[in-house]
């Protein structure tokens, strides 16, 4: 799916649930999600295959996420489950 298909798709969910993702920065993250849908199809990175379900697990979850960190949080680390 092109970058821009997925862009839309992320700014339409994140409006549903009232979240600002500006368009540069959907675009970032579309192409991300583009880069990391690529890879996924030569080694098992996610088991998330369809794209609105990837759009909210692997972009929309970490932004809302973000927003209850306290400003003065310098730095996380996500180390994940493993296995897709």
């Amino acid at each position: 799916m092109p970058s821009r298909d997925v862009a839309g798709r992320l700014l339409k969910r994140a409006s549903r649930i009232n979240v600002f993702i500006s368009e540069p920065l959907a675009a970032q993250l579309a192409a991300y999600y583009e880069l990391l849908t690529g890879w996924n199809r030569k080694i098992n990175l996610t088991s998330i295959k369809d794209v609105d379900d990837g759009v909210d697990r692997l972009l929309l979850e970490p932004i809302v996420a973000a927003k209850h960190l306290s400003p003065n949080v310098r730095s996380i680390m996500d180390i994940g489950s493993g296995g897709g």
